[in-house]
């Protein structure tokens, strides 16, 4: 794992900071949108989600959710968060420490 980028790693540790970029309706009815996806991107590693939802009734619900990571971004294997942020810290302190 040490040879994840910090910004992976902060972005296991705290989760993604999404920006929408852009929806796309793929089913519409009648003029009414009945399925769309909503593309969002990381601002910080730039892995992108494509969120499809469903229109029913007044409501609207997920039907499925597909990532796009960078490269170097996955790890094989199960990894705990905890892991992660002790990485993540080794790497801050290793950085910011002057010998």
């Amino acid at each position: 794992m040490a040879e994840i980028n910090p910004v992976s790693l902060e972005c296991r540790d705290m989760r993604h900071a999404w920006f929408a970029v852009k929806d796309v309706i793929l089913t519409e009815k009648r003029g009414v949108v009945r399925i769309f996806t909503r593309t969002l991107r990381c601002t910080r590693c730039e892995t992108e989600r494509a969120d499809t939802y469903e229109v029913v009734g007044s409501r609207v619900e997920m039907l499925h959710t597909k990532y796009k990571y960078p490269d170097g971004y996955q790890i094989k294997g199960r990894v705990s968060v905890s892991t992660v942020r002790s990485q993540l810290w080794k790497s801050l302190i290793n950085g910011k420490v002057q010998s």
